[in-house]
């Protein structure tokens, strides 16, 4: 049984909520699109909700949307004005050499080495060729080359695969350049093939700070100033970016944190706190009727 821990249940759940409340008050001017996208984690559904004609066959003109964020506590939001999370990719590079025994490693060409050459230099990418001022991650997450019963062997084939993170294309397009010149350089000095798979996931996530100032004045009103935070980005990544790159609005944060939820969302002991259902509704009702009336 895999899980993504993320609060998905906790969103559906909130937004049904919203839903409730507003199909028994239809006293407003604009149509309301209430979206339960599936398909977020890996598959990017998102992406798909746009390319097959969400926007023009409801004719939406804004989105908005929460996220479950155990740093704040039940009865806070907070808001990331602009670029709110990374481009979100994955890469898979492949070294292709000439297997073996290890005690004859002159007749082989070993892929296990050039591999581990190859996650050292990769590190160089960001310390060398981004600038300071710009952000960017990229990490190995797993190296492959046989198993632990192959303590004679020289493996034919090594894999590595991670992810990267940046906001800016520019600095997308550098890592992808340099990551390729790694791979061709690591393989051509082992005297083997390498293969760089890469693969855009998620773009970075843009709130409009328009809609940002205008839906966080709104949540002021409503739960306080002190209960409405601005937040710094993170590197995460998010397929509501689809959207927002269709048409602009924004993503706020929704406090789940308290004494008895208190750890990260992707932690297996992660659960979705059922308290900050009502204030996220009471928020999603909040902005989507002031605009709906506007």
């Amino acid at each position: 049984m895999t899980m993504h821990a993320c609060g998905h249940d906790g969103h559906v759940g909130t937004l049904l909520v919203a839903v409730h409340y507003i199909n028994q008050h239809r006293d407003f001017a604009r149509r309301l699109v209430a979206i339960f996208q599936r398909g977020e984690e890996g598959f990017a559904g998102g992406r798909y909700m746009i390319e097959d004609g969400l926007v023009q066959k409801f004719g939406i003109d804004e989105f908005y949307a929460l996220h479950a964020e155990p740093m704040l506590p039940v009865g806070f939001v907070g808001f990331i004005p602009g670029f709110a999370t990374a481009n979100a990719d994955i890469f898979k590079i492949t070294f292709t050499g000439v297997g073996g025994h290890g005690s004859r490693p002159h007749l082989t060409k070993d892929p296990l080495v050039a591999a581990c050459e190859c996650v050292l230099s990769l590190q160089t990418i960001v310390s060398r060729s981004v600038d300071p001022n710009q952000t960017a991650v990229v990490s190995a997450g797993c190296i492959s080359c046989g198993n632990e019963k192959g303590s004679s062997v020289v493996q034919k084939t090594a894999t590595i695969v991670g992810t990267t993170r940046s906001f800016e294309k520019e600095v997308q397009d550098i890592i992808i350049q340099r990551m390729q010149q790694i791979v061709d350089g690591t393989a051509l000095s082992n005297d083997m093939q390498g293969k760089l798979e890469y693969t855009k996931l998620y773009p970075a996530m843009f709130n409009s700070p328009e809609h940002v100032e205008k839906a966080k004045a709104l949540l002021e009103e409503a739960l306080g100033p002190d209960k409405v935070k601005l937040m710094i980005r993170r590197a995460g990544g998010e397929d509501f970016s689809f959207m927002l790159q269709a048409k602009p609005g924004c993503l706020f944060r929704l406090g789940v944190q308290d004494e008895t939820h208190n750890t990260s969302v992707h932690n297996p002991e992660f659960d979705f706190n059922d308290k900050a259902i009502a204030t996220g509704a009471a928020c999603l009702l909040t902005i989507a009727l002031n605009r709906a009336a506007s």
